[in-house]
């Protein structure tokens, strides 16, 4: 029994030993994100469509063991549509779509809990653009329609939890989920209103501040990173 538990000990810290990726290396990276459902009410005269998807490419430098330094840029894309029919009645469609571009460096640490399993930790710092569209037909005795066009550019930090799955030295499957993050924004909006074929349009600006933690299935993502 204690050469069994012996040589199970000697083997973890041989693994150990070796779970590292040293200073000097060089990483291209890269997660991909999707996620669509769709939903009917329980009347079923209410349909909800939803799509989202993301790719953030990077590349990163160890500087030292496990720590790695590097820079990314990203394109986020996501809808929503909803779509309400009724036979005796008004019925809409709403229509959302977001689209997100941004760019910036980022610090990943990791810890290794055997040799081709590690937990990492990542801090960020982003410039992003946003282009964000609304549409609301209402279908009636008299036309409805109202637009909103958002763009926003803003400056964000977070941070967010991972784990990398090494299936070899050179490849490393990765998968964050969840993040804490914080953001300055600077908005500027577009309104067009249609009434008994009136229209009108606003124009607004704003700034503002927010802290945010997201745990939704659009925080999860998934990519692969190659060492060389």
């Amino acid at each position: 029994m204690k050469k069994i538990f012996f040589t199970v000990l000697c083997f973890v810290l041989v693994q150990l030993s070796f779970a590292q990726i040293p200073q000097g290396s060089w990483t291209a990276t890269g997660t991909l994100g999707y996620t669509s459902r769709t939903e009917e009410a329980k009347s079923g005269n209410v349909e909800l469509n939803r799509q989202s998807y993301q790719v953030s490419p990077g590349i990163g430098y160890f500087v030292t063991n496990n720590l790695e330094l590097g820079l990314m840029a990203g394109y986020r894309y996501s809808e929503h549509d909803e779509k309400n029919s009724i036979m005796a009645g008004p019925s809409y469609t709403n229509y959302h779509e977001i689209k997100n571009y941004s760019a910036g460096v980022y610090a990943r640490a990791y810890k290794f809990l055997v040799n081709n399993l590690a937990v990492y930790g990542q801090a960020d710092v982003n410039y992003n653009f946003s282009d964000v569209s609304y549409k609301q037909v209402l279908s009636s005795f008299s036309k409805y329609e109202l637009e909103n066009k958002t763009e926003t550019n803003y400056f964000s930090a977070a941070v967010r939890p991972g784990i990398a799955f090494f299936l070899s030295d050179k490849i490393s499957l990765n998968a964050t989920y969840g993040e804490l993050s914080y953001s300055r924004n600077n908005e500027e909006q577009q309104r067009r209103e249609l009434i008994f074929n009136e229209t009108t349009t606003r124009d607004t600006s704003s700034e503002s501040n927010q802290f945010q933690l997201v745990l939704s299935s659009s925080s999860f993502n998934l990519g692969l990173s190659f060492y060389f």
